[in-house]
């Protein structure tokens, strides 16, 4: 008897092998072999995020922490160009994009509702990438296609992850991913600090092709800090910094399954403080520092008014005081270095170039309504130099721009910290706090480094933090004595 389905059968596997005898002969054919298979990759991963998105956003954390890594094999395969880095780093942002249409196209079959609190993520979200990718693509300063959707296109994370996991225990079961992921990124980078740099990884460098190679030939291998899977110095004390906190994070939600599981997760804590040392990036080591003030200040008015204070104070006594600081910076750096510190950890010098940064603040022609044109990296039109956050949005948006978004941050941040004064459960509290503390940090950080918020995978993690907050706050009851029985949603409030 005919048999349909056997044949349905055949004709799909010759069909499947058919494409993959075509696929491996394209990418063999291929200048670069890797880049070749990358190029593929993107396609996969945006599929992968359109039919199982889930499966796409657990391969979104491992190409948060692995991409540059593969970025430097294409040394293996020979000569690469910029179109092969666009490739590998094209994966990300597509592998997301296609989670994006995988929710938009169930909300258009009827199969998923959307809230109006989910439109005004969604229109929010839309208007971020936008802006961001328009400040970096339009400003000038050699910033390329790649750098501007890298630095643009996470946003939409504020969308995605309340709808794939809208409440705090599946948050926190995707942040532990994270925290699985990222481990063999620290470690590798504690081994790159105590026994060097690959071969392969020295070959890619002298390419020119990364940030890393302009310190490779200037000072040679011996300036080279470790930098893992990642980019950069500086990315990698970013984000270890990050994960440090949110490994705390998750002792706070699984202290009540006994020591062994807290002594567990306190380990990984320490694996990531450890990898964040190594780094040698001394803004990212406030990372850790302020985010475990913050964890015990933020739990009172009073203490989170007095931090906030502080910090606000500090950082505008080095803005109005700068040439005091670099005048007595050269003699604190000698001492220093004469230090325990100071011969395992580096040099206090490179914070020249922060108060170069804000020295500019006091030049007129940096306030202009919308900005200046960027003819390098941290340099625009006038000779201006920027390195630090605050300066650099200033010279790339100007303060018309600028005044906006401190206005939204400030909101933002006011907000959830009423919300967190209104939590009488303990564990939840320390839990936001705990948020609260990484998220201030990491902003403080890349307010001492420029670009380091602009840097993938730096971004994702800047926005994995606002999007947490949105989930956590979500079902948080109102104050009074109505809050036992009001199931409003919090952004409702």
């Amino acid at each position: 008897m005919y048999n349909a389905s056997g044949v349905v059968r055949i004709l799909i596997a010759l069909g499947g092998i058919a494409g993959a005898l075509w696929l491996s002969m394209s990418i063999l054919q291929d200048r670069n072999l890797i880049g070749s298979t990358f190029k593929y990759l993107m396609i996969f991963g945006f599929l992968m995020g359109v039919v199982f998105p889930r499966i796409g956003m657990g391969m979104f954390i491992f190409e948060c922490f692995y991409l540059d890594f593969f970025k430097r094999l294409l040394t293996l395969s020979g000569n690469f160009s910029g179109l092969d880095l666009y490739f590998v780093l094209g994966v990300a942002p597509l592998t997301l994009l296609g989670v994006c249409v995988h929710l938009m196209l169930g909300w258009l079959a009827g199969a998923r509702n959307f809230s109006w609190a989910d439109w005004i993520r969604l229109v929010i979200a839309a208007a971020l990438c936008a802006v961001i990718f328009l400040a970096a693509w339009t400003t000038g300063g050699g910033r390329s296609l790649g750098e501007a959707v890298n630095g643009a296109a996470y946003a939409s994370l504020l969308w995605v992850i309340p709808l794939l996991h809208p409440d705090r225990e599946s948050l926190l079961k995707y942040i532990r991913l994270f925290l699985l992921a990222g481990i063999p990124m620290a470690l590798y980078g504690i081994i790159q600090a105590f026994y060097g740099f690959s071969e392969v990884e020295i070959r890619y460098i002298q390419t020119g092709a990364t940030i890393l190679s302009k310190t490779y030939y200037a000072m040679g291998e011996e300036a080279l800090r470790a930098f893992g899977t990642l980019n950069h110095h500086s990315t990698f004390g970013a984000v270890t910094g990050v994960l440090f906190l949110l490994a705390l994070l998750y002792v706070q939600a699984e202290k009540r399954r006994g020591l062994p599981v807290v002594i567990f997760w306190l380990m990984i804590a320490l694996v990531f403080l450890t990898a964040n040392v190594v780094s040698e990036n001394r803004s990212t080591y406030l990372i850790p520092v302020a985010g475990i003030i913050g964890m015990v200040l933020f739990r009172h008015p009073l203490t989170t008014a007095v931090l906030y204070v502080a910090g606000f104070s500090g950082l505008l006594g080095l803005v109005l005081r700068y040439e005091w600081f670099a005048n007595n910076l050269v003699s604190w750096n000698q001492t220093f270095l004469g230090s325990y510190f100071g011969q395992h950890f580096g040099t206090l010098g490179t914070f020249i170039d922060r108060l170069r940064s804000f020295a500019t603040l006091h030049n007129p022609d940096a306030w202009t309504p919308f900005g200046l044109k960027r003819v390098g990296s941290m340099t625009f039109e006038g000779g201006l130099f920027a390195h630090d956050a605050f300066t650099l949005a200033l010279l790339t948006v100007g303060y018309v721009p600028l005044a906006g978004i401190l206005l939204i941050l400030l909101g933002f941040v006011v907000y959830i910290h009423r919300r967190i004064n209104r939590i009488t459960d303990r564990d939840l509290k320390s839990q936001l706090c705990t948020l609260m503390a990484a998220f201030v940090a990491l902003l403080g950080a890349g307010v001492l480094y420029g670009q380091l918020l602009q840097v993938f995978p730096t971004n994702v993690f800047m926005w994995l933090l606002v999007s947490s907050f949105i989930v956590f706050i979500r079902k948080l009851p109102l104050p009074g004595p109505e809050a036992n029985h009001s199931g409003k949603d919090a952004l409702t409030t």
